[in-house]
């Protein structure tokens, strides 16, 4: 497991030389530089976290994306680095380990800056959609609060 990350960047290089083009790293980010706020997420909410990024770009809000695509072993470093100074953190679950909360949450959350607001959200249980105004709703959740709270179940409409 130690040497995971390592050989998944072997196997990127060779994926490329025979189909010309790289898979994408263990860690996605998208607009996060100069983000106050993140949006983590694996899988298929990881668009829709950027579609909701640019849109709230527009706004004037400084709003950025992870999108964690390597779980076991866990990239800790490069989130933490990306962790580095922001504040609010929003973690997208779509899944639950209960009497815990999402499985991503609970490996990352102690990544961040002490005092950073790390909440857990867990949308698309089942294979529910998780559309962008759910993800609007998260950070209008998360954008007031001092601390993190229990984990927030985000139910479609």
């Amino acid at each position: 497991m130690l040497g995971a990350a390592r050989v998944y960047a072997g196997i990127q290089g060779e994926f490329e030389q025979i189909f010309g083009r790289r898979p994408l790293d263990a860690v996605v980010a998208y607009r996060a530089e100069d983000a106050e706020t993140l949006i983590v997420s694996m899988g298929t909410i990881g668009a829709t976290a950027e579609r909701v990024v640019d849109q709230l770009r527009e706004q004037g809000q400084k709003v950025g994306s992870l999108r964690v695509r390597l779980f076991r072993p866990l990239p800790a470093e490069e989130i933490k680095d990306w962790f580095a100074g922001k504040q609010r953190i929003a973690v997208i679950d779509r899944d639950i380990s209960l009497g815990f909360g999402g499985v991503l949450w609970g490996e990352i959350r102690a990544l961040a800056d002490p005092g950073a607001v790390v909440q857990s959200y867990m949308a698309g249980l089942g294979g529910g959609d998780v559309r962008p105004e759910h993800i609007v709703n998260m950070l209008a959740d998360l954008l007031p609060r001092k601390f993190a709270g229990l984990p927030a179940m985000m139910e479609a409409e």
